[in-house]
């Protein structure tokens, strides 16, 4: 099993013997992450699996997807790239913020393909150059989007490649749709896979990602089934989800660690996932509107330590009553200015509450420190 149906902590050195004693073979019976992800999406078919709200506005539109569209979306994606002559060992670049569609994207590649998310931050040219070394069968970006250049990038690293590929868009979700929009073009594919795909094993390829460039320009990095499942088990395991979870994903997906457990493991676990904003962390209004507002309760006059706990409602099941937990503390300074809160260096973890049938009850706890 790789997700506990109940909130099981590890408490003790005794519970790390415990979980020892059975050989990882033993627990996990599949290594196909891909499948993982669509079991996620089969726990509860109805429930969210993607809230979206606005640039960081918790008091803004929001957009859901329930994991049947989820599901639905993703299938649709992968027959779609079949049809297009896409083939399982091919890689498909996807250079995209964290939009609902980049989920359905990396699911629906994932199980048809080999997805490479890349650094929507990168220049053309190692843009290209990673297209070019990956070999790409098809791209799919982010399209012409404000306070976003993605799209001029891409078109500039497409036509530095020897061969055409094509190139898919996805969209803001409070925006238009593009041309060669992904979903529009899929939208009439089936909802059940039309071809046949092998269960993957442990040491078949899954996708790719790339290293930060730090010492030249990023490397590829083959990412394997293995490596995902047990990434999703071991999270589960230190992490104590469960499927009534609810996960604020604000890292990007092209970060191995945005990728899975603040990205697709959520989706694997049937959590819901959060989307405060296309810029994710970096948006100072996401910052100030899911933050700043609860830590403000402290009332800060003078720049001093503050600790933030966030609790976690976990709606009752059967009849049971709600539970909440609270995570560890994290710490971080805060100045107040003219009124104005300021962060100069901040760690937190980020599992958001939410309690139905509210949007987005924030359960957030501040308190100085001296």
């Amino acid at each position: 099993m790789i997700i506990q149906d109940a909130y099981t902590p590890l408490r003790c050195l005794a519970d790390i013997e415990a979980i020892e004693q059975t050989p990882i073979e033993q627990r996990i019976t599949r290594w196909d992450f891909a499948l993982n992800l669509l079991n996620g999406c089969r726990i509860d078919p109805q429930r969210a699996a993607l809230h979206a709200t606005c640039l960081g506005d918790v008091d803004g539109p929001l957009l859901t997807w329930r994991f049947a569209d989820l599901e639905r979306r993703s299938v649709q994606v992968a027959n779609f790239l079949r049809s297009q002559g896409v083939q399982a060992n091919d890689a498909v670049a996807i250079v995209s913020p964290t939009v609902p569609g980049l989920f359905a994207a990396m699911i629906g590649t994932l199980l048809g393909a080999r997805p490479f998310p890349i650094n929507w931050m990168l220049e053309a040219e190692p843009l290209r150059d990673l297209m070019r070394e990956s070999k790409v069968a098809a791209v799919i970006a982010l399209g012409p989007t404000e306070g976003f250049n993605i799209w001029q990038r891409v078109q500039q690293a497409v036509q530095g490649l020897s061969r055409p590929v094509p190139v898919y868009t996805l969209h803001d979700p409070f925006g238009p749709t593009h041309q060669n929009d992904l979903f529009s073009l899929s939208g009439s594919q089936p909802g059940t896979l039309a071809f046949d795909r092998p269960v993957a094993q442990r040491q078949d390829v899954a996708c790719y990602v790339h290293s930060g460039g730090t010492t030249g320009h990023p490397k590829i990095v083959r990412i394997l089934h293995g490596g995902m499942v047990f990434r999703q088990w071991a999270a589960n395991q230190g992490l104590a989800f469960t499927p009534h979870d609810v996960v604020l994903s604000d890292t990007p997906l092209f970060h191995i660690g945005g990728l899975l457990v603040r990205g697709l493991v959520s989706t694997a676990d049937g959590h819901t996932t959060v989307i405060p904003s296309m810029h994710g962390a970096r948006d100072k209004r996401y910052i100030a509107n899911y933050c700043f507002k609860a830590v403000a309760a402290a009332s800060l006059s003078t720049r001093g330590r503050v600790l933030v706990s966030i609790t976690i409602w976990r709606p009752g099941l059967a009849g049971l009553a709600d539970s909440s937990v609270t995570t560890p503390a994290s710490a971080f300074t805060l100045g107040r200015e003219n009124n104005r809160m300021s962060v100069s260096s901040a760690t937190w973890v980020f599992d958001v509450a939410t309690r139905p049938p509210a949007r987005l009850s924030l359960c957030l706890q501040a308190r100085s420190m001296s």
